[in-house]
């Protein structure tokens, strides 16, 4: 399991630094979860499939969409965006599963394969993965002459305030669907996030 670097939110037409420029803006969201953050900041959440947001902005059915830095430049959205707000606003999970039963029917040298190209081992090389594909997404951007802004310490507490009855919601879901200690495990994020961060 694994997850991607944090999302920013990508405009053609219209640059984004406070959530009254969210009002109203149609974004291509990623899941259930990031559309109650956008809807929370004012904006539209759009469901798209990531390739088909390219012809969706061109076209003006949406205003922008919330990605990393590297979908941007992989979907060539570079091409029909022009502001981008670097909000590290959200992440969204990647995992890989298999069932145990099928593992265990494998030979002992492709389960050896399997373990060895995947778990801790794998996991732990996404970071700098990511990192080197984001970096190329900006690049691509800075090169073209857009417009990419950071999101100020003032307005980032502002955004904390408007989504924490979005975020106690979701808790209280994920609760109600069995897990037992969400808000421990949602705490205990918050630390693992502040140690990062303080490193």
């Amino acid at each position: 399991m694994h997850a991607h670097n944090g999302g920013l939110v990508h405009t053609a037409d219209k640059k984004v630094e406070t959530m009254e420029d969210m009002q109203g803006l149609r974004l291509r969201t990623p899941s259930p979860a990031v559309s109650a953050m956008l809807t929370a900041l004012g904006a539209t959440p759009q469901g798209l499939p990531p390739g088909e947001v390219y012809e969706n902005i061109q076209k003006h059915v949406i205003d922008g969409t919330v990605f990393p830095w590297d979908p941007v430049k992989s979907f060539g959205l570079n091409e029909v965006l022009n502001y981008h707000l670097e909000a590290g606003a959200y992440t969204v999970p990647f995992f890989f599963v298999m069932n145990q039963r099928k593992y265990d029917a494998l030979p002992d040298n492709v389960q050896t394969c399997i373990d060895e190209a995947s778990g801790d081992t794998l996991v732990a090389k996404f970071g700098d993965w990511w990192d080197t594909w984001d970096a190329a997404g900006r690049q691509e951007a800075e090169a073209s002459g857009h417009v990419i802004t950071e999101l100020s310490d003032t307005e980032r507490e502002r955004w904390r305030e408007a989504l924490q009855p979005t975020i106690n919601d979701y808790i209280e879901q994920t609760a109600d669907q069995g897990v037992d200690n969400a808000r421990e495990i949602y705490d205990r994020m918050l630390e693992l996030l502040a140690e990062k961060q303080s490193r």
